[in-house]
C-alpha cells in the first residue's frame, strides 16, 4: 500500500477523483494479471497432466495390443504344431502335405504370415498376405540369422514361461512382430519350428484407429522399425519420433512433426517377460495449446470486464464524492475572482455538505458586506452634497439607457449603471470649502477638484469591482482630444464605458440647476454637446444616441428618485455573473 501511495504521490495527480480511483485500478489490474497468469498456468498444468495421462493410457493400450497379438500368434502356433501328421510331414520334408495340413489353420486365424522350418532352419512351407489381401505362397529358403526366436525354438530352448519365443524382427515385407515355437516328433525331439509374424505397421495403425495417438516402434538399440508417422519425417528435431528428450524410458519429451507440436512418451516393449524393443506414443499439443490460449483469452476477457466494472464503480463513487467538491472549488474560485454571489449549493448529509453550507453562508455574508460597503460609499456622497447624490444616480441610469440604445450586452449595461453611480465617489476626499463653494473656483481649487477621479480609484482599490466600472470612475473626465483630466488620455485609450458616462455626466450637469446658475433646456444641452462632439472632445456616436433618446429620458426624469436603488440590482447582477456574462 505504501508503494501504491508513493506511485500516486509521484504522479502528482491534480484531481481527487483519480486519487480515489487509481488504487482500485492498479490493484484490480495487478489482481487480473496475477489471476490470469495463475489460472492459465493451472489450466495448462491440468491440461498437461491430462495429456500425460492420455499418453500413459495410449501407451498401455499399445502394449496390450502387442501382448494380445502375441497371444494370437501362440494360438496359431499351437494349432499348427499339434495338427495330426504335421510332424511326419516335417520329417519327410513334404511341402505339399504341410500346405494341406497348415492352410486351414492359417485361413481360420487370418494370420498375415506363417512359416514352417525344419531342424536346419530351412523353410519347408510359408504363406503370407499379398498387398491386395490374398494369400501368397513363400518360396523356400533359410531363416534369417537375426530371427533368434526361430533358432531358439529349433534348439529346444525354454525359460520360465515355456518354449515359445517372441521378438521384433525385419522381413522382406518390413518390420514384424515374430513369434516362434518348436515342432516335436513322437519321441519329443525338436524336428522343426513354426513362426508366425504380423507387420509392426499394421499393429501400430490398428492402435491409432482406435485411439488418439501416433505410435512408433524401435529396436532395443533405439533404431526406428515402424511408425504411424511418415518415416521420412523423422528428424533430430523430433528425436526421430522419440521426442527431444529421448533416451530414458518413460521420460516424456516434445517434438515437431510436419509443423505440429507433439508430446512424446517412451516405453519398453515387453513380451513374455523380456524387453524385445521400445515404443513411443505421441499426442498433438494443439488441443492443449488451443485450450490454454482459449482459457487465457476467456480469463483476460473476464478480468477485463471485472476491471472495467471496478473502474466504472470507482468512477461513480469518486464522482459522487468529488462532484460536490468540484462545485465547492468552482464557487471558491468565483469568490476569489470577485464574484461574491457564487454559491456551491452543496447539500449532502455528510461532511462535504456541512462544508458546502458553511461556505455558502460565508459567501453570502461577504456579499452582503460588500454591497453594504458600496452602499455606504453612495450614502457618503448623498451626505456630502444632495446635488451630487441625485446627479450620480441620474448619470448611472442615463448611462444604462444609452448603452441599451447602443446595443451593448446586459453585463455592460450594469457596468455603466454602477460606474455612473460611483463616478464621483472621489469627491468624498475633497474638502467642503472647495466641493460646496457656490462661486467660481480658483486654479488651486480646480486642481483639487480634478483629483477626484484619482481619489475615487484609490477609494475603490480594495472593492474588487470590475475593471469597466473602474474605467468609468477614473476616466469620465478624460476627453477624446486629450484635453481631459487627470491623465489626459486620448480617444484610443478610452473604452466605450467612460465615453458613455462622460456624455451622461455632461448632459445631467448642464441641465441641472446649480446655486450659481440655471440649467439649460434639453435642446440647448444637446446643441452644446453636439458642438463638443464636432470639436473632437466627446464621442459623437454617444451624443447622436442621446439626441434620439433625450425626449424619452426627460419624460421619465421627474420620476427618477423611484429608480434610486437600480444600482443595487446592477451590482448584484455583476456579482451573480462574475462581471463577464454577455
Amino acid at each position: 500500500m505504501e508503494l501504491i501511495s508513493g506511485v500516486i504521490g509521484g504522479l502528482k495527480l491534480r484531481r481527487v477523483k483519480w486519487k480515489i480511483m487509481l488504487p482500485f485500478v492498479v490493484l484490480t489490474g495487478m489482481f487480473a494479471v496475477f489471476a490470469t497468469q495463475n489460472i492459465t498456468s493451472l489450466v495448462s498444468s491440468s491440461l498437461d497432466d491430462k495429456l500425460r495421462s492420455q499418453l500413459v493410457s495410449e501407451s498401455q493400450r499399445l502394449s496390450d495390443g502387442f501382448a494380445k497379438q502375441e497371444r494370437n500368434h501362440l494360438e496359431v502356433i499351437r494349432a499348427i504344431a499339434f495338427t495330426q501328421g504335421l510332424d511326419e510331414a516335417v520329417a519327410a520334408r513334404d511341402s505339399a502335405r504341410l500346405a494341406a495340413l497348415a492352410a486351414p489353420q492359417v485361413a481360420n486365424s487370418r494370420t498375415e504370415r506363417v512359416e514352417i522350418f525344419d531342424a536346419a532352419g530351412l523353410r519347408l512351407f510359408g504363406v503370407g498376405t499379398a498387398s491386395d489381401g490374398s494369400p501368397m505362397a513363400l518360396p523356400g529358403g533359410q531363416a534369417p540369422a537375426d530371427w533368434t526366436t526361430v533358432s531358439a525354438a529349433i534348439m529346444g530352448r525354454a525359460d520360465a514361461l515355456g518354449d515359445k519365443w517372441a521378438q521384433l524382427a525385419t522381413s522382406p515385407e518390413g518390420a514384424v512382430l515374430l513369434t516362434a515355437g518348436p515342432i516335436f516328433d513322437d519321441s519329443g525331439t525338436v524336428i522343426g519350428a513354426v513362426a508366425v509374424s504380423t507387420q509392426l505397421r499394421s499393429l501400430l495403425l490398428d492402435a491409432r484407429r482406435t485411439g488418439i495417438g501416433e505410435f512408433s516402434a524401435f529396436t532395443t538399440n533405439g533404431d526406428l522399425l515402424a511408425s504411424t508417422f511418415d518415416p521420412g519425417d523423422a528428424t533430430d528435431e523430433n528425436g526421430f519420433f522419440r521426442g527431444r528428450s529421448r533416451g530414458s524410458t518413460g521420460l516424456s519429451g516434445d517434438g515437431t512433426v510436419t509443423g505440429r507440436e507433439y508430446a512424446f512418451l517412451n516405453g519398453d516393449l515387453r513380451l513374455r517377460g523380456s524387453v524385445v524393443g521400445g515404443f513411443a506414443t505421441a499426442i498433438s499439443r494443439e488441443g492443449v495449446s488451443t485450450a490454454s490460449n482459449s482459457t487465457r483469452l476467456r480469463m483476460s476477457l473476464i478480468f477485463s470486464a471485472i476491471t472495467l466494472a471496478v473502474v466504472l464503480i470507482g468512477w461513480a463513487i469518486a464522482r459522487s464524492l468529488t462532484f460536490p467538491l468540484g462545485r465547492l472549488v468552482t464557487a471558491a474560485r468565483s469568490v476569489s475572482d470577485g464574484d461574491l454571489s457564487a454559491r456551491s449549493h452543496v447539500r449532502t448529509g455528510d461532511e462535504i455538505g456541512l462544508l458546502g453550507a458553511s461556505f455558502d453562508a460565508m459567501a453570502e455574508r461577504l456579499e452582503r458586506q460588500h454591497i453594504a460597503t458600496i452602499g455606504a460609499l453612495a450614502s457618503a456622497i448623498d451626505a456630502r452634497d444632495p446635488y451630487t447624490a441625485g446627479h450620480s444616480i441620474r448619470v448611472g441610469d442615463l448611462s444604462f439607457e444609452l448603452g441599451r440604445e447602443m446595443g451593448l450586452a446586459p453585463v455592460s449595461l450594469h457596468h455603466l449603471r454602477v460606474g455612473g453611480l460611483l463616478h464621483d465617489i472621489g469627491k468624498i476626499g475633497i474638502r467642503d470649502t472647495v466641493l460646496l463653494k457656490p462661486g467660481k473656483l480658483n486654479d488651486e481649487e480646480r486642481n483639487l477638484i480634478e483629483q477626484h477621479p484619482t481619489i475615487g480609484l484609490r477609494i475603490l482599490e480594495w472593492a474588487e469591482l470590475p475593471k469597466e466600472v473602474l474605467e468609468i470612475v477614473g476616466g469620465h473626465h478624460e476627453r477624446i482630444d486629450g484635453s481631459g483630466y487627470p491623465l489626459g488620455l486620448h480617444g484610443d485609450d478610452l473604452s466605450i464605458f467612460p465615453r458613455i458616462t462622460a456624455v451622461a455626466d455632461m448632459y445631467d450637469a448642464i441641465t441641472t440647476d446649480r446655486p450659481y446658475r440655471r440649467g439649460l433646456s434639453p435642446q440647448e444641452a444637446l446643441r452644446t454637446l453636439w458642438r463638443e462632439a464636432e470639436g473632437g472632445i466627446i464621442d459623437p456616436e454617444v451624443v447622436g444616441t442621446l439626441r434620439r433618446f433625450a425626449r424619452h429620458w426627460e419624460a421619465r426624469r421627474p420620476n427618477q428618485p423611484a429608480q434610486t436603488f437600480g444600482w443595487v440590482e446592477s451590482l448584484e447582477f455583476l456579482r451573480a455573473n462574475g462581471g463577464n456574462v454577455a
